[in-house]
């Protein structure tokens, strides 16, 4: 039940948070790309705080996606460590069903392409440090 639960918010998330990441992916190359041209210290700090508040709100939704597939791995982790073999036969085999199930990840996708983790965070940030890197050199 706790799997369909979860299954139902992955269906109704996905979508959010592809545009969410692509949004900040967008916002943190063309910051970079502007940083590059200016010199004056008070627009270096507007866009310094810009890109903080970006990075923060990648990272927390990147953050909570970690914490689910941690979750998910925790339960299947727990389920397995029972004492199952002090159980009762009908009570084991109800246990190897419930732990067949809680082995399948659990993990807010985006766009059905790749779970919602730390390592998406560091993919963004990559990404748009290299999008910004080859509009500078087009630009230039």
């Amino acid at each position: 039940m706790v799997y369909e639960h979860f299954s139902e918010l992955k269906k109704y998330l996905w979508y959010s948070y592809l545009h969410k990441l692509m949004t900040a992916c967008g916002y943190i190359c063309m910051l970079a790309y502007i940083l590059q041209f200016t010199s004056d210290a008070s627009i270096i700090l507007a866009i310094a705080c810009s890109t903080g508040t970006i990075l923060y709100q990648v990272f927390m939704l990147c953050f909570i996606g970690q914490l689910q597939i941690n979750g998910s791995e925790c339960m299947s982790l727990s389920l397995y460590m029972t004492k199952w073999y002090e159980m009762p036969v009908i009570d084991q085999k109800r246990l190897m069903l419930i732990l067949r199930i809680s082995q399948l990840s659990v993990a807010i996708n985006s766009f059905g392409i790749d779970a919602i983790s730390n390592n998406t965070f560091v993919m963004v940030i990559r990404a748009a440090l290299s999008y910004a890197a080859i509009l500078y050199t087009f630009l230039n």
